[in-house]
């Protein structure tokens, strides 16, 4: 599919999905992984700055950043090992595999511990029996995701119905949508970022960062626009009204938006080449990676002004159009809580995400592997000193 051009379009029949489900069991070719295991991610972490390196053998795979800190240096892998089953043996000796190997790296590295995020949903006897310490989560520990085997259609019956209505009818609003992998867009979804961020008083992602992940070539941008007028004198007089459309952010769990003008960023007829008098404004816009057949929706933010016509949700449902389109087996909409307090910070998103249907799916969480344990436990005192430090601020 070319830069700019979408697939499924609102209303259509087409039959979309691959030829298997992600929910196939576990059979002896089933690999637990994640796209921050792949090439693309060590990519673009030696872009931002790491070395990575990589280990192997039966049941197992891992690529591993390094990473430096005023005690020395340790080695993360990110959602990973990657794990499948060797024959005779259970997942759980794969990652004994991977655990081995991966200190016999850190030896030689003079890391003095090993993190690691199984993809796998061991339970935590099992991760401490292997001489693991539970560490706090850097990448969630559960996710949402939706099988795309089903079609079309089947997708939109499972999903809230006024948000599959604000589908199929954006474009009779005069919105338009497009996908971009040019990295002067990024601006477009950062600026929006920044808005949500300063409204909820969290650090957005930095929009370097994101620009390179642009430029690696592994992600893309959907970005929603509306008529530089629209809302002067839209459906009811009113575009500030904001809808339970919910969040959109996957960092946030909330979706706040603010018009690209007004941002310092640049207008969008700049940006894409509208001339005047058919200038536009970006509405919404969020960045996706697509790897192995799955679609990961990364991050995400919409115009608060325009919430009443839920812009976050027209741009997720076709993304995951397009994915099934596509042919991909998986949409992983990127972490949720489990949790059923409604203060909890991720519950807002969490209950967003379940919305367009789908299932949960359970992962180990983050552990270290201490190498060095003597310089492990004096590490874990410094950070919990720093903590109660943070909270006396």
């Amino acid at each position: 599919m070319s830069d700019g051009e979408l697939g499924v379009k609102p209303g259509g029949g087409e039959v979309c999905g691959g030829e298997r489900g992600f929910d196939s069991g576990e059979g002896p070719d089933k690999v637990f992984g994640h796209f921050l295991q792949s090439e693309d991610w060590e990519k673009y972490e030696q872009a931002e700055g790491h070395e990575t390196r990589r280990v192997s053998g039966e049941g197992f795979r891992a690529m591993v950043a390094v990473h430096e800190t005023a005690m020395g240096r340790y080695l993360f892998c990110p959602y990973g090992p990657e794990l499948w089953k060797v024959e005779g043996h259970d997942l759980k000796w794969s990652l004994e595999q991977a655990l081995n190997s991966l200190s016999q790296l850190a030896k030689k590295e003079k890391a003095f511990f090993v993190r690691v995020e199984p993809t796998v949903g061991f339970s935590e006897a099992e991760m401490t029996g292997m001489g693991l310490v539970r560490s706090h989560d850097l990448d969630p520990a559960h996710t949402w995701v939706m099988d795309l085997t089903s079609g079309q259609e089947s997708l939109l019956g499972g999903m809230e119905k006024r948000k599959v209505r604000y589908w199929r009818n954006y474009q009779k609003r005069g919105f338009s949508m497009r996908q971009s992998k040019n990295p002067e867009e990024i601006g477009l979804l950062t600026s929006l970022l920044k808005a949500l961020g300063d409204r909820d008083n969290f650090n957005p992602q930095d929009e370097t960062h994101l620009k390179r992940q642009l430029m690696a070539g592994f992600a893309t941008l959907y970005i929603l626009e509306a008529p530089a007028d629209f809302g002067v004198a839209g459906e009811d007089g009113s575009a500030g009204v904001r809808s339970a459309a919910g969040p959109v952010n996957v960092v946030s769990g909330s979706a706040g938006e603010v018009s690209v003008g007004a941002s310092g960023v640049g207008s969008v007829a700049e940006k894409s080449g509208i001339g005047a008098g058919g200038e536009k404004k970006v509405i919404a816009a969020a960045l996706i990676y697509d790897y192995d057949g799955v679609r990961y929706y990364a991050h995400a933010a919409a115009d608060e002004k325009f919430m009443k016509y839920a812009p976050g949700s027209i741009v997720l449902i076709q993304m995951i159009m397009d994915a099934c389109l596509a042919g991909m087996r998986v949409f992983d909409f990127w972490g949720m809580t489990t949790s059923e307090d409604p203060k909890h910070p991720w519950y807002g998103f969490t209950q967003y995400k379940k919305s367009f249907g789908g299932r949960q799916v359970d992962y180990a969480g983050t552990w270290d592997l201490p190498v060095d344990k003597a310089k492990y436990r004096l590490y874990q005192g410094v950070r919990a000193v720093n903590r109660v430090m943070r909270k006396k601020r």
